[in-house]
């Protein structure tokens, strides 16, 4: 693993370009399109700044209200950047409430798409829109809620399941910073300190099963969008904005 996708955006750990796989249709994911990352409220003026350089025009914030609520918004409240609350879980407390009894993260990410179906489907349809030039999607570590999020748009857009879970597991090299920062958050601390040794991992052996598990149970991504009420013709859309015709040199 390298650092080659990390976009360099002052408060985060986490900000990475999306672009660059392959499809299975012979083009890519185009770069500089769409961004994942961990909580925006930590970043600077000059991350800000930065943002603006990307050509960011749409934030899609995968957090709880009551997430959002605790920590704020920091110098990105009241920006120029539009903003998007598409909450996967309705609220942080709400994640005990539901889950999958084991503790297999897989399991817990298909949870993830019954608890939080509005919030794909929404982040889909903003996600697809031709106007955009740039969108950054995130959660609070940018690693489960987003890191489904992301495996479903590449999923879509064609990326094979083994690309998508090495970029699920790139988020390891930056797990020890964003659990730091983690454990001293009001809402996100006491969980950080009680968390199991298993969850400080970032396995792609955990989307491989995820993955799998989608297209037994539901057919794949596409399909599950398609049954969740993603609107006709989006993820052609999508492709059509995120998909070179043919892969760079």
């Amino acid at each position: 693993m390298n650092r080659e996708r990390w976009v360099a955006v002052d408060g985060t750990f986490n900000f990475r370009d999306l672009g660059g796989y392959r499809s299975s249709g012979g083009g890519e994911v185009v770069r500089g399109a769409v961004y994942r990352s961990d909580a925006l409220h930590h970043v600077s003026p000059d991350g800000v700044a930065a943002l603006r350089r990307l050509g960011v025009d749409l934030i899609i914030d995968l957090r709880s209200p009551d997430e959002i609520a605790q920590v704020g918004r920091g110098a990105l409240a009241g920006g120029a950047i539009e903003y998007l609350n598409a909450p996967v879980i309705p609220t942080l407390t709400g994640e005990a409430q539901g889950v999958p009894p084991s503790d297999d993260m897989a399991d817990r990410y298909l949870w993830y798409l019954d608890v939080g179906r509005e919030a794909f489907v929404t982040a889909f349809g903003a996600l697809a829109d031709s106007d955009r030039t740039a969108v950054v999607f995130h959660c609070a570590a940018g690693k489960d809620r987003t890191g489904v999020l992301a495996a479903m748009i590449l999923s879509v857009l064609g990326v094979d399941d083994e690309d998508i879970a090495a970029d699920y597991e790139l988020t390891g090299l930056a797990l020890d910073s964003i659990l730091d920062r983690l454990a001293r958050d009001p809402i996100h601390g006491e969980a950080i300190a009680n968390m199991a040794p298993e969850r400080r991992v970032v396995s792609g052996e955990v989307m491989r099963r995820f993955l799998g598990r989608l297209g037994d149970v539901h057919g794949g991504a596409a399909a599950w969008l398609h049954d969740a009420g993603v609107a006709p013709g989006t993820l052609q859309q999508l492709r059509s904005r995120l998909l070179s015709s043919s892969p760079s040199p």
